[in-house]
């Protein structure tokens, strides 16, 4: 694949990218009749090391990812009693995110897949253990906190990086069962985001807040020790690929891309499901758990939007669909101003069901256009779901910091969030008449 500075070909960027198209993998033609058959697709039929230890490894550190979201936030605000320094502390974990996958990339090159997802696991498992034991212990402080969140978030990013070329690994050439593997890797993401915020809100009710931080770092050493299975694969060349690459300068030079990943910024207000009903939970009902309730629905309704996605996508098209969502970041903006449960539960499961659909069919409607270009095109929008993350948790913590009142900071975030919402119907627009 080019460099940043590839060039692009003498046609044009869009008919290029329209013209390429996964290449069959070698061995997979029915003209090979001497190719070895593919391996048996399945949770359990594959090699050992193959798709059930990356699959119970996700699980588990889903577990982790999704607890975490709920333990730390409170845990912050009940150490600093302040709401933009949680805000900050997580959004200097998102940078540190984006770094890390920038520096997993070379870990993963240089010592392979398995062995990099299983030290950054362990790193996350240490960090926040060491964090819920000193919490247990009582003599936790704000700046041990502060520092194991953030050396997290640069090991989640790690982390990441050696995940996502795991797949290629164990399908080893097998379109049908690269795409059997993810389509069951999101599955066990969704589940993840339910049942983690689920056992944390059970442990705060039965044990208190320090048993229920325990729980992140437990996950993360259980997917570390299902990750030594894995195989010890370090290339992804079995992966498709395409007859002709660009770069990302060719990339972004096709304007449906830049719209593309511009409606990708409006989508990434999903890191609110942690940050917003800790504070809400903490400061406007003064009931802890119900931010892990709260957070438990994000992950509901996200498995609902991922179930239908693909039929909406189909049957609507990308332009209604990123509509819908953008009505569903205005509802979530205003579940909160009543302060009480119910109007932020349903709030929170409307966005959440419509900004997955929403995603997940833009990028469906990527793969569907450029082919096996299409790596090149979601590295950029990881590249951009990371640093408007970034600024998402920054402006939730400008705004809980510039008004006098918990309920003032979520006046704030609902304009901002209207906003947000207007920028992506434009875009919706612009896409659909492309």
């Amino acid at each position: 694949m080019q460099g940043l500075d590839g060039a692009p070909s003498a046609e044009s960027n869009e008919d290029a990218w329209r013209r390429a198209d996964f290449v069959e993998p070698q061995g997979s033609s029915p003209a090979d009749p001497g190719a070895p058959a593919p391996p048996r697709v399945g949770l359990f039929h594959h090699e050992p090391g193959g798709e059930r230890p990356f699959l119970g490894g996700t699980l588990a550190a889903q577990l982790g990812s999704n607890a975490m979201q709920v333990s730390v936030p409170l845990a912050l605000l009940e150490l600093s009693d302040s709401m933009s320094l949680t805000a900050l502390a997580t959004g200097g974990a998102t940078f540190l995110d984006a770094v890390g996958t920038l520096a997993g990339a070379w870990l993963t090159e240089r010592y392979g897949n398995r062995r990099v997802l299983t030290a950054s696991t362990l790193v996350r498992a240490a960090s926040l253990g060491t964090a819920a034991a000193l919490s247990l212990a009582g003599v936790l402080t704000v700046p041990v906190l502060v520092a194991a969140v953030l050396v997290e978030g640069l090991a989640r990013g790690v982390a990441d990086t050696a995940q996502s070329t795991v797949p290629q690994s164990i399908a080893r050439g097998d379109a049908d069962a690269l795409r059997h593997i993810y389509r069951r890797y999101h599955g066990t993401v969704e589940f993840g985001a339910i049942v983690g915020p689920l056992l944390v809100g059970t442990l705060i009710l039965a044990a208190g807040m320090g048993w229920a931080a325990a729980l992140a770092p437990a996950a993360f050493l259980v997917a570390a020790t299902i990750y030594r299975r894995l195989p010890s694969d370090t290339q992804t060349e079995h992966g498709p690929e395409a007859p002709e690459k660009l770069g990302f300068k060719g990339a972004l030079s096709i304007p449906w891309v830049r719209l593309a990943l511009l409606a990708t910024a409006f989508l990434t207000l999903y890191p609110l499901k942690g940050l917003l009903p800790a504070i809400f939970a903490e400061e406007a009902l003064h009931s802890p758990p119900a931010a892990a309730w709260l957070a438990v629905l994000f992950g509901v309704g996200g498995f609902a939007g991922s179930y239908v996605s693909v039929h909406a996508w189909k049957r609507l098209g990308l332009g209604p669909l990123l509509a819908l969502a953008a009505l569903g970041s205005v509802i979530l903006g205003l579940a909160w101003l009543p302060g009480a449960f119910l109007p932020a539960a349903v709030g929170v499961l409307l966005f959440s069901a419509s900004n997955v659909v929403a995603r997940v069919a833009l990028s469906s409607e990527l793969v569907t256009r450029y082919g096996a270009s299409a790596p090149t095109v979601m590295g950029l929008t990881r590249f951009t779901v990371n640093a408007s993350a970034i600024v998402v948790r920054m402006a939730v913590a400008l705004a809980f910091a510039l008004t006098a009142s918990v309920m003032g900071g979520f006046t704030a975030l609902a304009v901002g969030i209207a906003v947000v919402a207007a920028g992506l119907l434009w875009v919706g627009l612009r896409l659909s008449r492309r």
